[in-house]
């Protein structure tokens, strides 16, 4: 099945829904990928990498 997704760039996104679903267990909201960029921060921290390492 196909559902529509919020996404903040796109508005209304077509996806494909969630499978398989299993008694007693509620899925997390569903939602589009992550914005490019969006967790940068983050994966470079886990490096070591800092904002002066990033600008050069």
């Amino acid at each position: 099945a196909i559902v529509r997704l919020p996404d903040p760039d796109l508005g209304s996104i077509p996806a494909p829904c969630v499978v398989p679903r299993f008694a007693g267990h509620t899925p997390p909201p569903a939602r589009s990928g992550p914005g490019v960029g969006e967790h940068n921060a983050e994966v470079y921290g886990a490096l070591g990498l800092t904002a002066a390492d990033l600008t050069g």
